[in-house]
């Protein structure tokens, strides 16, 4: 539901308790005038219209001019309603109808949605009662039974007061639900924004880096879609919302949660993360309404079994879960290592009219028409429409060759992917700041977009380069645009680590220029690590805690690991 309109259904209590006030006032005010009212006992020489403006119990109130509104009773002038006065009843009159048929449409496109269905409804009807009282009608020869427009007021107000207001499933201030993600390389908050085009009017969709205690307890369901990364770790974007969660005292809180976790089963933190949060929500009183749903490697169908139950409590219906894919045309395929008897890589470049992306984000290719998840790849290129990858034509232990990643080294130019862009918040650029880049293999990718976007800006801060493979000879990627990159200075410095046959290695050379490293952070300078995270990630890693501070290690280190 969106926010206006929920801000709108939470005022319609309001908004009655005016239209009858200002009704009641209406009422009360002509009865008591026409009652107190002194009669003067000389019969009218004007002439008495036919009908009556209206009658309020036994008086009678007739329009003699344009100007002229008097009661009169019996053929004898009684009380005479000044233009001023009467043009306040009348506006008064009209002020209560605007608020009483704004209730009525308010209301009625409450109907549309399950949650609210019954409270829009009640409004709707005692909205209509008071209408139906007839004190609104001062000049439409209404004959008003005051005893019976009263009730037809006060039962309305009273209604809405003791009871029809319970029935709105969000308190005062609170909003019915919310999809919040926790996203690592994008996966999560793609999938977060596609079940919210699902149900629009029904949730809002924010990332828990924009949440604190008291957003979320603004909301009467909260529905989590989180990712894990490292060794069961909460990803970068979800640090600040668990400080404020941990600050939380425990307390009877009418917030109720669920939590999709992804994961990948193949790693023995499967889903930690989902069900770090789902414990810590519980430990500060909030009430779980699902149990934590589990999801390997994006299997659309766990997620379909998670969200199904989601409508189900909110009272809509749902499509089948599919993840949404844009299709690419391929321009170019090389072999940037065709001497390597294997572990070839191939620089991709494809098309996508209007691909939107900012350096640091990938690209998840679908696998083919089987259940097989996704795949990501970081994006080597900073250019709109066009997205190039490096891709390693992956070797299983079995022999055979990787599906994805087979397929992409293979195709030729005209053929066509379906894949789509994600976005990877917790690498891109911290502004334009000086720039440590590690990498190794085919975690130079999101580099050369780096290099190339600062190109963009005609950035004059200092990048360097850290690159780790097996062959010079071979292994140079993308040599040409870094060279091309080095000329133009926007590279500043770049440092290779060739492990065959000189043994070298990323983590010794970072060791071998700490003190410059130091020196780089002191500077304003952030390190961006890019690589697998088996041997490569995780020794380095541990090389740059006993390098940097806790301080620089934690604020000024972004990763990309897989």
């Amino acid at each position: 539901m969106s926010w206006w309109f929920t801000k709108l259904i939470q005022q319609l209590n309001r908004m009655m308790y005016m239209a009858g006030g200002v009704a009641l006032f209406i009422l009360l005010y002509v009865w008591s005038v026409l009652s107190a009212s002194k009669t003067v006992e000389v019969p009218l020489e004007a002439r008495i219209p036919e009908h009556p403006l209206f009658s309020l119990a036994e008086h009678s109130v007739y329009r003699f001019s344009h100007d002229l509104v008097a009661q009169v009773d019996h053929d004898v002038l009684g009380y005479v309603f000044s233009t001023q006065e009467w043009y306040w009843l009348k506006g008064l009159s009209l002020i209560s109808q605007c608020l009483l048929w704004g209730v009525v449409v308010i209301g009625l496109l409450a109907l549309t949605s399950a949650p609210i269905r019954r409270y829009g409804f009640s409004m709707v009807l005692m909205a209509a009662v008071v209408l139906n009282s007839r004190v609104f009608d001062l000049d439409n020869q209404a004959s008003i039974h005051p005893w019976w427009a009263l009730f037809l007021i006060i039962m309305p107000m009273l209604a809405v007061y003791v009871d029809i207001k319970k029935q709105l499933p969000m308190r005062p201030g609170q909003r019915l639900a919310l999809i919040a993600y926790a996203s690592q390389t994008g996966s999560a908050k793609r999938l977060a924004e596609q079940l919210h085009e699902t149900a629009q009017s029904l949730l809002d969709v924010r990332c828990v880096s924009q949440l604190t205690t008291q957003q979320l307890l603004s909301y009467q369901k909260v529905f989590f879609v989180v990712s894990t990364q490292g060794n069961g770790d909460a990803p970068d974007t979800a640090h600040s919302f668990l400080r404020d969660i941990k600050k939380q005292t425990k307390s009877n809180v009418d917030t109720e949660f669920s939590v999709l976790a992804l994961g990948d089963r193949t790693y023995n933190t499967f889903c930690a993360f989902g069900h770090q949060l789902t414990d810590l929500l519980r430990q500060k009183g909030f009430k779980l309404a699902l149990p934590t749903q589990e999801v390997d490697r994006m299997d659309v169908s766990a997620v379909d079994h998670w969200w199904q139950q989601i409508c189900g409590r909110l009272g809509i219906v749902s499509d089948t879960v599919s993840m949404q894919y844009d299709t690419f045309t391929v321009v170019s395929n090389e072999c940037l290592n065709p001497m390597q008897t294997h572990r070839h890589v191939h620089r991709i470049r494809l098309y996508c009219s209007g691909a939107r992306y900012r350096a640091g984000d990938l690209l998840a290719v679908q696998a083919d028409e089987t259940n097989e998840p996704e795949r990501l790849y970081s994006i080597a290129s900073y250019e709109k429409d066009y997205v190039e990858l490096l891709v390693r034509r992956h070797l299983r232990s079995d022999g055979h060759v990787g599906l994805v990643s087979g397929r992409l080294s293979a195709m030729e130019s005209g053929d066509l992917v379906k894949a789509s862009i994600r976005e990877h918040e917790a690498f891109h650029l911290v502004d334009d700041v000086p720039l440590i880049m590690i990498g190794a293999g085919t975690g130079l990718a999101p580099f050369v977009g780096f290099l190339k976007q600062k190109q963009a800006w005609q950035s004059q801060t200092p990048s360097w380069l850290i690159f780790g493979e097996q062959y010079a000879q071979y292994d140079d990627y993308f040599s040409h645009d870094l060279k091309a990159l080095k000329h133009s200075g926007v590279l500043t410095r770049m440092d290779s680590a060739w492990s065959r046959p000189d043994g070298d290695y990323v983590q010794t050379l970072l060791k071998r220029h700490q003190a410059e490293v130091r020196q780089w952070l002191a500077q304003g300078a952030h390190i961006y690590l890019c690589g697998s995270r088996e041997g490569f990630g995780n020794e380095v890693c541990h090389t740059l805690q006993q390098i940097l501070s806790d301080t620089y290690f934690e604020t000024r280190l972004h990763t990309d690991l897989y």
